[in-house]
């Protein structure tokens, strides 16, 4: 076994082959692993005071030593509000991976022989980043888009993560099937705009017979959100928009973690499911407050729980991690699904009866009391959990605000873990909590880890939450 060293120095460039331990408090650890140089580094402050300084020593440093490199991975413990620094966005890294130091236990163990960071997340989870000599899947990419331009930029971006392959490149959408079949690819980043077929029907065409799972990127406004969710609705499991110049590195970033999502991503498609009639009739306490937050495949599994529900509801509060461009049409399009009104949230809003109300994209939502009334208050504020709405904000706050009312919360389909805590708060609380099962997930991150965090009463497949919230907020009244 190999020796295990306690981190003492601020600043270390590695080459043996010691297990190194540090305890992260107040503090951040990053660390780097240049697998063409077989060289390491880490950096570890017990408390952060002024980050970009230190951030500004730790270039320095490496500068001189060379280790920037396309091939290079780095890894960093380091408080949610330092996640957007422009250094964790440099192109020059092949990949990146960033962990909240609220989501782990305190110890940390890093080898630097093979750039490996080993941390328990969330008491339970052990996270043990890849090594990118050590993948022995790379994900193939087939990339569909009528601009050459657009074919060149994602590959330059795609190739540089060493767990990805571009595989084939297809302008003429025409000839798409026949590139699956030359290609077999993992993923397809598809445009929407093309001609002489665009992106959802195309989907719509391929999707049955070759249920590949799909990236939708596409120049998005605030016009194309109905096109964006025709596309959901027809398999694709996300969506990210064009970069323009002076987004090109945060976007280079956000389409590698999206491509990697995606890969591992269960296809949906969306076919009518007859949900068995409850046990209990009558109407829904409509003093009660339900809350749901869904991220990666949530817009078709909301839209299935709401289209199952009676026209009487008590209000529904939602958190889909959706642009701001977007959160307006999917709103407009469940208010057309639905029986009763669903709207998207505004600053000041009151809560009612009958009425789902859908966070803005790029902001917070979150519930505050005034004049003995529940309200909302929309905001703008830092991303938490890396995501703006958060579900974790949402879900506190009712936790915190909501008394005097039966609350359920649902946690659906999402990566990563926004929503587990809060779910565990609410839990706590008294509210009723559930958590759609792996099986109906497109992907299994979030409830995963509120079901490990022991936050969720019940762990549901998706056909059947509608059924729960019934039965749960049934007036009780039984047939004879």
């Amino acid at each position: 076994m190999k020796p295990l060293r306690l981190i003492e120095k601020h600043f270390y460039f590695s080459g043996d082959d010691h297990v190194h331990s540090g305890s992260i408090d107040n503090g951040f650890f990053i660390c780097g692993f240049n697998a063409h140089k077989k060289l390491s580094f880490f950096y570890f402050n017990a408390e952060v005071t002024d980050f970009q300084k230190e951030i500004d020593f730790l270039n320095h440093e490496m500068e001189k030593r060379g280790f920037p490199s396309e091939s290079c991975t780095i890894k960093s413990i380091l408080p949610l509000e330092f996640h957007d620094h422009p250094f964790f966005n440099e192109t020059k890294w092949g990949s990146v991976h960033l962990l909240d130091p609220q989501t782990i236990e305190k110890d940390f163990f890093y080898y630097p022989e093979s750039g490996r960071l080993r941390v328990k997340i969330l008491s339970q989870l052990v996270y043990q980043s890849p090594q990118p000599e050590a993948q022995q899947h790379k994900i193939k990419v087939l990339i569909i888009d009528d601009s050459l331009t657009i074919h060149t930029l994602l590959k330059r971006l795609l190739s540089r993560a060493p767990d990805i392959e571009v595989v084939g490149a297809v302008a003429n959408p025409l000839d798409v099937e026949k590139a699956i079949r030359k290609y077999n690819p993992d993923v397809l980043t598809v445009d929407i705009h093309m001609n002489p077929t665009d992106g959802v029907s195309l989907l719509k065409k391929i999707m049955p017979e070759t249920p590949i799972p799909s990236l939708i990127i596409s120049s998005l406004s605030l016009q194309d959100g109905p096109f964006v969710l025709d596309a959901l609705e027809a398999g694709a499991v996300d969506y990210i928009q064009k970069p323009t110049m002076e987004h090109l590195d945060s976007f280079a970033v956000e389409v590698l973690e999206k491509i990697r999502t995606v890969s591992i991503a269960k296809v949906k498609i969306k076919k009518n499911v007859k949900i068995p009639e409850p046990l209990l009739t009558g109407e829904m306490d409509s003093r009660a407050m339900i809350v749901m937050g869904a991220s990666t495949g949530g817009t078709e599994a909301v839209a299935s729980i709401l289209a199952h529900l009676p026209k009487e509801i008590p209000p529904i509060l939602l958190v889909q991690h959706i642009p701001a461009s977007f959160s307006k049409a999917f709103a407009d399009r469940l208010n057309q699904l639905c029986p009763f009104h669903v709207v998207e949230a505004a600053n000041g809003m009151v809560i009612r009866a009958n009425t789902v109300y859908v966070a803005p994209g790029g902001l917070h939502t979150r519930v505050m009391t005034k004049a003995g009334e529940w309200v909302l208050k929309v905001y703008e504020a830092p991303p938490v959990n890396r995501h703006r709405p958060s579900v974790d904000v949402l879900f506190e706050s009712v936790a915190q605000e909501v008394t005097g009312r039966t609350v359920l919360a649902l946690l659906l389909t999402g990566m990563g873990s926004d929503g587990a805590q809060g779910l565990l708060k609410l839990k706590k609380s008294g509210a009723l909590t559930a958590a759609q099962d792996k099986e109906s997930c497109v992907v299994y991150g979030m409830p995963k880890v509120a079901v490990e965090l022991g936050a969720a009463d019940h762990v549901l497949p998706l056909e059947q939450m509608p059924q729960w919230l019934r039965i749960s907020l049934q007036k009780k009244k039984r047939t004879a």
